[in-house]
């Protein structure tokens, strides 16, 4: 959405190189002004990706909640970013997407905390972009009043989910303690089995850090 111009597109994706999936019957059926089905590669898809995202020569910021698959939920959501969206200036453009979550076959075998009583979640991306750096806080202020609205929404529905998906979060979201105290405290044992001086935490700036203390097993 660039200014008060909404654009609504379905976007799918497989990485199996074949002609109608019977996956995508269903959503086939939905009506659409154009569809993304085709042939590419990855080079080809990320473009494609980024021009979805109004991200192309923009400072992109996104971040990310995750709530349960709720029809009524996804239509406030999407109003209440239509709503702030057309706030923003010419200069800036918003971006709102759907992200279905798989549900893992063995939930033991996952360090997301995910289990599947959770049933179908959904990670919803917000990303606003400025080609402007002084617009920057403005844009980071609204992506944060906008998400407590969604938050606070979600949960008075009871369709909340803490889970936060590492591909969209902003820097200000704690991903890998959305993960479960059960999950962090497995990743710190493997840090600290494998990496005691955390060479890998501390030689790369930036990214979600395991928040490491003294652990008993060192």
């Amino acid at each position: 959405a660039l200014g008060r111009e909404v654009t609504v597109r379905q976007y799918i994706v497989s990485t199996q190189p074949k002609k109608d999936l019977p996956m995508f019957d269903r959503l086939r059926k939905v009506p659409a002004i154009d569809s993304s089905l085709d042939f590419t590669d990855y080079t080809d898809l990320a473009a494609d990706i980024a021009d979805l995202q109004e991200g192309g020569g923009y400072r992109h910021a996104v971040a990310t909640i995750t709530v349960k698959l709720d029809q009524k939920l996804l239509e406030f959501i999407y109003d209440t970013y239509v709503q702030y969206a057309a706030t923003i200036s010419e200069h800036s453009a918003g971006c709102l997407e759907f992200h279905a979550l798989p549900r893992p076959s063995n939930p033991d075998d996952n360090m997301y905390g995910l289990k599947k009583s959770d049933g179908h979640l959904i990670a919803v991306m917000l990303g606003f972009s400025t080609s402007s750096p002084e617009r920057d806080n403005e844009l980071l202020t609204l992506q944060q009043s906008v998400l407590g609205i969604i938050k606070t929404e979600a949960q008075a529905r009871g369709l909340y989910h803490p889970f936060i998906f590492a591909n969209y979060a902003g820097p200000f979201q704690d991903v890998v303690g959305s993960y479960g105290e059960e999950s962090v405290n497995f990743l710190r044992k493997v840090a600290d089995k494998y990496d005691p001086d955390h060479i890998f935490e501390l030689l790369k700036p930036g990214g979600f850090k395991i928040n490491f203390s003294p652990s008993s097993s060192q």
